[in-house]
């Protein structure tokens, strides 16, 4: 089986605004609407999970009712990121029954410009590694500082990406590695691929768009606007 789980419990405190941002409108449409579409056009992603604040449950089945997909599963996340991503893990575990090779897309449920392709694209990468992680080439060069007032390294920009959604992994593999992990190490770690990759998961590189943005801010969500009234096919291609 294929999973896919929309991340979407959070509140969106750094907008300001008196509704969490995933549901804030993108060219008039909500926002967990606009990043779900993609999911829903790909046939063989068997269920779609998504992962919201327990208070914001009745207000999202109302926006997701129309679309009368029987996929959709409206789950109650944690209280942070990592512990809503294995809400939607164990929800699965213990609805589902999946088979050892199922898979699971974990994505921002305030990244809206997910592809087609780039769904796709993980799809297919998910058949080589344990794991996968979407990227783009890092443009500006990267520096570390360990003090945070000097540089103490700058890296190859050649060998740097940055990470976005969707991540993907295999089912089983991240539950067991979960029930495992202490505390003080997933409040260190905000991804999936993070996860996997420290217990020794073989993460596969997909490599992502300019326009898959995560709203944050209100340039973010002017940004989206833009890109939603400009590049509309551009977007979901």
């Amino acid at each position: 089986m294929l999973f896919a789980a929309l991340l979407a419990a959070g509140t969106g405190s750094r907008l300001g605004t008196a509704i969490p941002k995933q549901f804030l409108p993108i060219h008039g449409t909500p926002m967990l609407l606009v990043t779900l579409q993609p999911f829903l056009a790909i046939p063989t992603i068997d269920v779609i999970l998504i992962v919201l604040a327990k208070e914001w449950i009745d207000y999202a089945q109302g926006l997701i009712a129309p679309l009368h997909d029987p996929r959709i599963r409206l789950v109650c996340g944690g209280s942070h990121r990592q512990e809503s991503l294995f809400c939607a893990v164990q929800f699965c575990m213990e609805h589902y029954c999946p088979d050892p090779n199922a898979c699971m897309l974990s994505h921002d449920g305030a990244r809206p410009f997910v592809t087609h392709k780039i769904i796709a694209d993980h799809i297919e990468a998910l058949t080589r590694f344990d794991a996968t992680n979407t990227v783009v080439c890092a443009k500006d060069t990267i520096v570390e500082s360990l003090n945070h007032t000097t540089i103490s390294r700058v890296p190859n920009r050649e060998h740097l990406y940055h990470s976005q959604t969707p991540q993907g992994f295999r089912l089983h593999q991240f539950y067991h590695i979960y029930q495992g992990l202490d505390p003080t190490y997933l409040a260190q770690t905000t991804d999936a691929s993070r996860i996997l990759f420290d217990h020794g998961a073989s993460v596969g590189l997909v490599y992502g768009s300019e326009t898959n943005i995560k709203i944050t801010n209100a340039v973010d969500l002017s940004l989206a606007n833009l890109l939603a009234e400009t590049h509309p096919r551009n977007c979901h291609a």
